[in-house]
């Protein structure tokens, strides 16, 4: 047979449930054996029950309640002893320590840290109330009194804190503001206008622009790709190939950029072979004649590119060969050659060397001229073509004036005015019609003589 002290805490309590209600089946079992003998005296017809009698219930009524008092005391210091107390008391302690810690806390903490141990310090006072409840019936008068004294404690200060928080909140909104402040200051002025992203440059296999495809291509791929991996920079440099350039090439089967870029070199960058092709394109343009503008300032472009081309290259000294120099003077209109040959014979350092440069240098001053003069023809085409219209109305108005003295579809009186005139109108084809109009020298627009006078309506009848 198991003793108490061996028992577990669940066994205990089961005990101590079993044993009262034991000793209220003895006590309901002694007020039986009264009652019989209650019975048996009204039998006999005796008044009450015998000295005897007495004495043998009330001592066992009291031997009954004498043991049930000192098994539930021992059951209870048990349990208190061995499992109450140290329950109760370690669930106080860590509360009570939480709350000196967190009423430590000074305002310079974080308002997010402060409710975290907030919220820590609740859940545990929530179990050393619930350790109380359970254990509060088990502990001795004297030290219940000091637990209930903890646990009002433990509730008092709780509100308390929660107030705190306040000046958490407070000091967190000032330390928000102090630092948007100094972040607005820091930061650099953000650009009102969102730019697209930048995609790489596609090459679409011209020789004269591989080596400034590449150039500019190889800056913004080492930005955007700054890890350097093999594989990306092959894929990238794939996609910035236009398909027939990869197709007939087949660049896809080679394994890394530097194998692609060895096939490309040898395909589309020989020097040697650009630079001629840059110079037969040059000698390719027609020379222009005076009185085209447009002409002239296509041409200085070209020279400018040419030039920058062959400078990508390490090669200007092509372009200024005499035989190319002499043929881009043969290129130039008259007008413009003469001023050429008056300006160059004022230089008086000019050379084989740096006749290109000097013509360069002249040709350039004369782009902004040429453009001036190409939008002032703009201009003026417009006002010729006015003027030409109006020639020809009034020869053709003198013209036909003495022949014609009405209308010479119908009626004279509306020879002016075509619009009147029915048969103009329903009887005659298109063709007809353009033909009297031309013969007359009407307004196209309103089918009217206006005696030579150019028609200043803009709409149409």
């Amino acid at each position: 047979m198991r003793t108490y002290m061996e028992m577990s805490k669940e066994e205990l309590e089961e005990n101590y449930k079993k044993l009262t209600l034991e000793s209220s089946k003895v006590m309901e079992a002694n007020e039986d054996v009264e009652a019989a003998y209650m019975a048996e005296c009204k039998a006999i017809a005796a008044e009450e029950l015998s000295n005897l009698q007495k004495a043998d219930i009330e001592e066992t009524e009291e031997e009954c309640e004498q043991k049930l008092k000192d098994a539930k005391l021992l059951i209870r210091e048990t349990m208190w002893a061995t499992y109450g107390e140290k329950e109760l008391s370690l669930a106080l302690h860590v509360a009570e320590d939480e709350r000196k810690n967190v009423s430590s806390i000074g305002p310079d903490t974080t308002l997010e840290a402060y409710e975290f141990m907030l919220t820590h310090l609740e859940k545990l006072i929530q179990k050393a109330k619930e350790a109380h409840q359970n254990w509060n019936c088990w502990a001795p008068p004297a030290e219940e009194k000091d637990f209930n004294y903890c646990v009002r404690e433990l509730e008092v200060c709780l509100p308390r804190l929660v107030s705190q928080k306040a000046v958490f909140i407070k000091a967190a909104s000032k330390k928000d503001t102090t630092e948007e402040k100094a972040l607005v200051h820091s930061l650099p002025p953000v650009a009102a206008i969102k730019l697209k992203a930048t995609a790489l440059p596609k090459f679409g296999g011209s020789k004269r622009d591989y080596y400034r495809w590449r150039k500019e291509w190889e800056a913004p791929q080492k930005q955007g790709e700054p890890s350097g991996l093999k594989e990306v920079k092959k894929f990238q440099l794939l996609d910035s190939l236009k398909e027939n350039v990869a197709k007939d090439l087949r660049l896809s089967t080679y394994n890394s950029s530097d194998e692609i870029f060895r096939v490309l070199d040898n395909r589309f960058g020989n020097k040697a072979t650009i630079a001629l092709e840059i110079i037969e394109e040059l000698q390719a343009i027609p020379p222009v004649r005076n009185g085209q503008p447009r002409r002239i300032i296509e041409l200085i472009q070209a020279l400018e590119k040419a030039l920058s081309d062959l400078n990508e290259l390490g090669n200007v000294d092509a372009i200024k060969n005499p035989l190319v120099t002499k043929s881009i003077d043969s290129k130039l209109p008259e007008t413009l050659k003469k001023d050429w040959l008056t300006h160059n014979a004022n230089e008086k350092d000019t050379s084989h060397q740096n006749y290109f440069d000097k013509l360069m240098v002249f040709l350039r001053s004369q782009e902004s001229i040429y453009e001036q003069l190409d939008q002032l023809k703009d201009l003026v085409e417009p006002i010729r073509e006015k003027s030409k219209f109006l020639k020809c109305a009034k020869t053709k108005t003198t013209k036909h004036g003495s022949d014609i003295s009405g209308c010479i579809v119908c009626d004279p009186k509306h020879r002016k005015k075509l619009y009147f005139c029915r048969r103009f109108r329903i009887n005659l084809k298109p063709s007809e019609k353009r033909d009297i109009v031309q013969q007359l020298g009407a307004c196209k627009r309103y089918l009217e003589i206006h005696n030579g006078d150019y028609c200043k309506k803009t709409d149409y009848l």
